[in-house]
């Protein structure tokens, strides 16, 4: 049955719905204590993908840039480095302390294991850039995978040659684009899937070679929505000369008043059924999601994700992954992974920071290619089986308790006070953004930026 529950950080009023129950009974949590804007809220403190820091390796003294602040203490070693085996993952590991509560501890370690100074995965000649996927070539680069020879992105997947792109799905040779979807040679466009050669298209679909156009569908040689033959197109296309400053901006003026004529689809739902929310591609079933590149199904409260299946709670998750929850930057070949950040290719999960091509993990940080750890101590998987029940029941009989009182026990994503990063450093800031006064209220980190 429905539930309404007063969320312990806002204090309104939410609710819970029987299909909701049925998934948290599925992974084995309980329902939640925040609310679904609370929980956002917070799983974006932990992610800084724009902020950066001069700093050096802690092993090998090389200059690097990293989203780590000096003030965050965290033990920060160059990508390289990092990535190879030179270094014991292990040697920060730790017993647990039955008499602390998990969410210290899992700050402790988080100060002593060693980090990538950028959260990014299989990028190449592309250092500055962050939290990505298999990126080449690319230059001041966020949340993006699969994006090639290309600069000024954020969210570009499979797209190359680009630059100024926001959100934006497989697409080559393209400039200034926003939300579109398999596009080639497309320039200063809105919500445009399968177009080519065009310039200035707002919610069109398979056009080509046209140009200030709005909600046109398969058509070709378009000039503010009127057809025209081929020649004629070229004729009149050659009357804009947007090599000139001037009469780009002029155009785009023109174009910004134009489009004010005509209606807007709902909701931006492309090849999708039982959706709610916004720019959502080729899903199912899915409630409260929003710059979905594809193929989601049954999955609530999921921003800017693509080809992920029951699951909910999630920033930057997907590439394959399957009953995951409370996660951001995690997915990759994953298999219920929860309150996991930049988390890729595991299994079996939880509260996991860094951490790759893993299974079977319970508070652990940077660790690759293993399985059966509890703070980066190794265990049998007998010890490790029989450890974690004991140390779930810990955490909800001597739970967390922040600066302002709000309660962790199993089942919540780790509390904001504990990130690395300042509020006002993450994305976060641009969601849910605080003054300096309520960062400082809420017990939360402020950091003055620097100029």
């Amino acid at each position: 049955m429905t539930e309404t529950r007063a969320c312990q950080n806002c204090k309104q009023n939410f609710t819970i719905e029987p299909e909701d129950f049925d998934f948290y009974e599925r992974v084995k949590v309980p329902a939640p204590t925040f609310c679904s804007d609370c929980r956002l809220q917070r799983r974006m403190a932990w992610r800084n993908e724009r902020s950066f820091h001069k700093g050096k390796c802690a092993v090998t003294g090389k200059d690097f840039l990293t989203m780590f602040s000096p003030e965050a203490k965290i033990t920060v070693y160059d990508r390289d480095y990092w990535w190879s085996d030179k270094w014991d993952q292990l040697e920060s590991g730790r017993d647990y302390d039955f008499n602390r509560p998990f969410f210290v501890q899992f700050a402790e370690l988080m100060r002593k294991a060693p980090l990538p100074n950028l959260a990014n995965s299989n990028c190449i000649n592309s250092e500055y850039g962050n939290h990505s996927l298999d990126c080449k070539n690319c230059y001041l680069f966020y949340a993006s995978i699969g994006a090639e020879d290309s600069a000024y992105v954020t969210g570009a997947m499979k797209t190359k040659n680009s630059f100024d792109i926001y959100k934006q799905a497989t697409g080559t040779d393209c400039y200034e684009n926003v939300l579109c979807a398999e596009v080639n040679r497309v320039l200063f466009s809105f919500g445009a899937r399968e177009c080519i050669q065009s310039d200035f298209l707002h919610s069109c679909t398979n056009v080509q070679q046209s140009l200030g156009c709005i909600n046109v569908k398969n058509r070709s040689h378009c000039i503010w929505n009127v057809p025209y033959s081929k020649e004629e197109y070229q004729k009149q296309r050659g009357q804009y000369d947007f090599g000139s400053y001037a009469q780009l901006e002029q155009f785009k003026k023109k174009f910004s008043e134009f489009i004010l004529k005509y209606p807007r689809r709902y909701g931006g739902g492309v090849k999708s059924v039982d959706v709610t929310g916004y720019a959502i591609l080729n899903s199912n079933n899915s409630y409260n999601c929003f710059d979905i590149y594809g193929e989601l199904e049954d999955c609530k409260y999921i921003y800017h994700a693509a080809t992920m299946n029951d699951s909910y709670d999630g920033y930057g998750m997907g590439a394959t992954a399957e009953l995951m929850y409370e996660a951001v930057d995690t997915g990759a070949q994953a298999m219920h992974c929860m309150f996991n950040v930049f988390t890729h290719a595991c299994q079996e999960a939880f509260y996991t920071y860094a951490c790759h091509s893993s299974s079977n993990l319970f508070g652990c940080v940077g660790l690759r290619t293993k399985q059966h750890c509890i703070l980066n101590k190794q265990y049998s998987k007998e010890e490790y089986e029989k450890l974690v029940p004991r140390i779930i029941a810990q955490m909800n009989e001597m739970p967390y308790v922040d600066t302002k009182l709000r309660i962790y026990k199993y089942g919540e994503f780790f509390p904001i006070e504990l990130s690395p990063f300042a509020y006002n450093e993450t994305i976060a800031q641009e969601y849910a953004p605080l003054t300096r006064m309520q960062v400082k209220d809420s017990g939360y980190r402020w950091r003055e930026l620097e100029t």
